[in-house]
């Protein structure tokens, strides 16, 4: 609990833009993983009739943790940038 109030304390003082880049990146990974629930219960189980559906559930299971990394790696450029 205290690693996780360093982390968000020291993302806040971040500089603006890679706050937002960071929070945009969180946001964007915890709808994407509500939206793959939401999708995994409406296609009921892998048939043929909802394989499609499925699959989009299952690559949008996959994909927050790629924004995460993405979002992370971009925010910590920006930061690096903008503190030279």
């Amino acid at each position: 609990m205290i690693v996780l109030k360093k982390i968000i304390n020291r993302a806040s003082q971040m500089c603006r833009t890679s706050y937002l880049i960071l929070k945009l990146s969180v946001i964007l990974s915890c709808l994407m993983l509500a939206g793959s629930l939401i999708l995994y219960i409406f296609s009921g189980g892998l048939s043929a009739s909802t394989y499609k559906i499925y699959y989009t559930a299952e690559e949008m299971l996959r994909m927050p943790f790629i924004v995460l990394l993405i979002g992370v790696i971009a925010s910590g450029c920006i930061e690096d940038m903008s503190t030279q």
